[in-house]
């Protein structure tokens, strides 16, 4: 029998993943409007570390079930204070600052109130912690939650590590200690980075696909990158991608286009064209432009980055640029069949060198080239002089 409790704890591992990769690009966005450098890593002192001239911050997130509090004998917190203990030295106590970030909320009149931004004071923190914890000190027990039966046994262990720190540098460790409690999920945070996007495109409606494709590539970066990320990088990446959303350019998908190569291609019209000029190794050739141009028409319309007119359009003046040549290749041409082979060749030829796209910045050539096949598929454009008229003998209607 299927293991399901191991797929779904294997489950809720990816989702905590990619929560750190979405709250670590929403920080990093925040941060671009300080002035100082950064660079980000992903699980690599903490969850989530920003390295900066002032320091280090470690970010602990916990993606947890809202119905249930933190509170001080929380697992969760103490694993927490059991990491940021190796990192604190009382010699050095600005080289790191800890932050605990939680979907859940802080329990009301819990010792970890006071550990927050809004209510932040560390002597009351010492005070209730040390009550709260001054009984598990001497004896072989570990702290619960009051009326669970099941015990968390790695608590003791950090809460020993805590007890043995002197009182200065509770105090001290405290202080670096913020924790966010009922923040943001997964969801809020790929809002908020929506937002921070919006300064980055024409039209609000661009706002989702600009977004997924940051989190794309920043999700790629994390995992080829093991140095982190800094600020200068996500910063050009920002650049190259509003530039495609401005009235002068359009957004490029090309590491996303994938296509089914199953079908017989030999049926397509714009490959039946092609074989009638005899072209046979330069085919794929012609069968990945034509999907690539397919898949960014599919994309650009369906996330409303263009109107369906605008390519219309260039439909119609790649078709203008080809009726002229078409024309003037008939107008030269005597009834010779070798003749309109050679001629429909230098047409294509041309054709396909031409530098006709849809915007002045988006000068990608497979697009113009496999535009040009879409409409030889419609038998719209053709190469052989007599393409109609043969491809009609083929059966091809």
């Amino acid at each position: 029998m299927k293991d399901l409790s191991l797929n779904h704890v294997a489950s809720e591992q990816s989702f905590g993943y990619r929560y750190q990769d979405i709250f670590a690009l929403n920080k990093s966005l925040e941060k671009l409007t300080e002035i100082t450098d950064f660079r980000v890593f992903i699980e690599h002192l903490d969850d989530v570390d920003f390295q900066e001239e002032k320091g280090q911050s470690l970010n602990q997130l916990k993606h947890k079930n809202k119905k249930h509090d933190l509170a001080w004998y929380s697992p969760d917190f103490w694993k927490t204070v059991g990491i940021w203990l190796k990192f604190f030295d009382i010699n050095s106590p600005d080289a790191y600052d800890f932050y605990l970030i939680t979907t859940q909320k802080i329990k009301v009149n819990d010792p970890l109130q006071y550990l927050t931004f809004t209510h932040k004071n560390i002597d009351k923190a010492i005070s209730a912690l040390n009550k709260k914890t001054s009984r598990y000190k001497n004896v072989d027990k570990s702290i619960s939650a009051p009326n669970k039966k099941k015990k968390d046994k790695g608590n003791k262990e950090h809460i020993k590590q805590f007890d043995r720190l002197s009182a200065d540098e509770k105090r001290i460790f405290l202080d670096k200690i913020i924790i966010l409690d009922n923040s943001k999920d997964i969801h809020g945070f790929m809002d908020e980075i929506n937002e921070k996007l919006r300064p980055f495109v024409q039209e609000d409606s661009q706002i989702e696909d600009i977004s997924e494709r940051l989190i794309g590539w920043w999700e790629k970066k994390i995992i080829e990158n093991k140095n982190g990320i800094s600020k200068e990088e996500l910063l050009n990446k920002l650049r190259k991608l509003s530039i495609q959303y401005s009235p002068l350019d359009l957004p490029e998908y090309s590491d996303d286009c994938i296509w089914d190569e199953s079908p017989n291609y030999n049926n397509f019209t714009f490959v039946k064209q092609l074989k009638l000029l005899g072209y046979k190794s330069s085919l794929n050739n012609a069968i990945t432009d034509f999907h690539k141009a397919s898949f960014h028409r599919s994309q650009w319309i369906s996330k409303q980055v263009i109107g369906p007119s605008v390519l219309k359009k260039y439909d119609l003046d790649l078709y203008n640029e080809w009726e002229r040549l078409y024309n003037l290749m008939k107008d030269e041409s005597d009834e010779n069949i070798d003749e309109y082979l050679q001629k429909g060749r230098d047409l294509y030829n041309h054709i396909m060198s031409l530098n006709l796209y849809p915007k002045p910045r988006f000068t990608r050539p497979y697009f113009m080239r496999g535009s040009y096949h879409s409409l030889s598929d419609k038998k719209k454009v053709g190469w052989h002089l007599k393409y109609k008229e043969l491809l009609n003998d083929d059966g091809n209607d």
